[in-house]
C-alpha cells in the first residue's frame, strides 16, 4: 500500500488534472457539429461491435447526458450501493483516445502493465506524479471532470466500466496538450472498495 502522503500528492496531481476536463461552452461552429455527430456514430458502432462472451450480446451501454457507459462488468448487488454523493470507492483507470476503436496509447493511467510499458517505450516521459495504485475517490470532494461525475454515479463497488465521448464533451474549448485536439475519448475504469492507507504510528 501506499503512504499517506505519497497517495495524497499523486491524487492531487491526477484529480487536478483531471479537472481541466470541462464540458463544452454554449455554441459551436457547424464543422464542430459535423465532428461531434461523425464521433457519437463511430462510438455507437463500437459499442454496438463489442460483445459479451457470458451472453453472446453486445455489452450493456447507456447514453448519459452526452457520454456513454459501457458496462465490461456489472455487479449484480446493486441495492442501496449505488455510488451517489459521498460515496468513497477506489479506481483503477486508464485513457486512451478513440478513432473507430481505441487507441493503444494510454495517455493517464494507473494500470500497472500499462505504465511500465509507457516508462519503457518512452525513457523520457515523466510519470513521477503519476499514481501507481487504486485511487481514492469521494464523490462531491475530489475533484473530478464532469464525464467522470457522471460516469462513475449509478456504479456500485465491483463494476468495470468504459466511458466514451465525443472531443467537445472530453475538452470543450480547453486544449489539453498531451491528447490530439478534438479527440473522441474513452476511460477504462475498474471501481473498487476505497484503499485503506498505512498509518505512521509506530
Amino acid at each position: 500500500m501506499a503512504l499517506p502522503g505519497r497517495t495524497s500528492f499523486f491524487a492531487l496531481s491526477f484529480f487536478a488534472i483531471l479537472a481541466l476536463l470541462p464540458l463544452m461552452a454554449a455554441g459551436c461552429t457547424s464543422q464542430e457539429d459535423m465532428d461531434r455527430d461523425t464521433q457519437i456514430t463511430a462510438i455507437k458502432e463500437h459499442l454496438l461491435r463489442k460483445i459479451d462472451p457470458a451472453t453472446q450480446q453486445p455489452y450493456e451501454y447507456e447514453e448519459i447526458g452526452g457520454i456513454f457507459r459501457q458496462f465490461l462488468v456489472k455487479s449484480p448487488d446493486r441495492e442501496g450501493r449505488q455510488i451517489t454523493g459521498g460515496s468513497e470507492f477506489s479506481i483503477i483507470f486508464s485513457l486512451k483516445t478513440f478513432n473507430s476503436s481505441i487507441q493503444n496509447t494510454a495517455y493517464w493511467t494507473n494500470v500497472p502493465g500499462e505504465l511500465d510499458s509507457l516508462k519503457r517505450t518512452n525513457p523520457g516521459f515523466r510519470t513521477e506524479l503519476w499514481p501507481e495504485s487504486p485511487m481514492n475517490v469521494k464523490m462531491g470532494s475530489t475533484a473530478l471532470s464532469e464525464i467522470l461525475k457522471k460516469g462513475l454515479r449509478g456504479c456500485v463497488v465491483g463494476d468495470s466500466i468504459r466511458l466514451f465521448a465525443p472531443f467537445n464533451e472530453a475538452f470543450g474549448n480547453e486544449v489539453m496538450e498531451a491528447l490530439p485536439r478534438k479527440s473522441a475519448i474513452v476511460y477504462t475504469i475498474g471501481i473498487g472498495e476505497a484503499v485503506m492507507q498505512r498509518s505512521n504510528a509506530k
